[in-house]
């Protein structure tokens, strides 16, 4: 484990690392980062002391790999608060509807075998002010109080994504998929899908076995692999 005040980014750092051969869940942990990265090219908002920025090289796995670590999360914020939070399509975490935590892979190419860096962050508490103008947030501190130290979400999430990315190495996004259909709040929703320049609107009805979105659309079934997903507003 490579423990960081501040940096540019979790990401980079372990970027850096697997490329000198880091091995498998090496992981990057830091207190601040000055231009962390979310999906899309957007921006991850990191609290000094009040959330967890941390990236981890992960070795020899299929691309579901998102998919799941997202399950992973999930299930260690669990034992930690006995609370289950909501999955949004693709790799989101929501309580209460708000992101509680993001995660970003980013693919690196190597002499080896393949690599991902896996980049998570979660929101684990709020400062005495408050949330910063201009950010919508759920915390851990909202699932459970007190909220779990970040030691301790760490640990768990090290622990979880260890025994998850052994049965994924093994068996697949299969031996995920029903948890993951489970977990997945944005099933059922109207929603629009923004890859791009495209936006198709739809509502989304079920989880491919690779992983994908599938929107029923008056053209037809949709199935959407990247992009975003924006739910729209019901009518009372």
């Amino acid at each position: 484990m490579v423990v960081k005040d501040e940096v540019r980014s979790t990401n980079d750092v372990a970027a850096v690392l697997a490329r000198e051969g880091a091995p498998h869940l090496t992981c990057v942990v830091a207190n601040s980062q000055t231009a962390g990265r979310g999906r899309l090219g957007r921006t991850w908002a990191t609290l000094p002391d009040h959330s967890l920025a941390v990236s981890f090289v992960i070795r020899d796995m299929p691309d579901e790999l998102a998919l799941v670590a997202c399950l992973s999360l999930r299930r260690a914020l669990h034992t930690l608060t006995g609370q289950w939070a909501d999955v949004k399509w693709p790799n989101d975490l929501q309580w209460q509807e708000q992101k509680l935590a993001g995660i970003l892979t980013e693919g690196i190419v190597t002499n080896e075998q393949r690599v991902f860096i896996l980049g998570i962050g979660i929101n684990i508490n709020l400062p005495a002010t408050g949330i910063p103008q201009g950010l919508t947030m759920a915390t851990v501190s909202q699932m459970h109080v007190p909220a779990p130290q970040r030691e301790d979400v760490l640990n768990a999430l090290i622990a979880q994504l260890d025994k998850d990315t052994k049965i994924l190495r093994k068996q697949g996004f299969n031996a995920f998929y029903e948890a993951y259909t489970s977990a997945c709040v944005t099933l059922g929703k109207p929603v629009t899908w923004q890859n791009g320049d495209k936006a198709i609107v739809g509502t989304a009805e079920k989880i491919t076995p690779r992983g994908g979105l599938v929107l029923n659309t008056e053209a037809g079934e949709v199935e959407c692999l990247a992009g975003d997903i924006v739910a729209q507003a019901q009518s009372a």
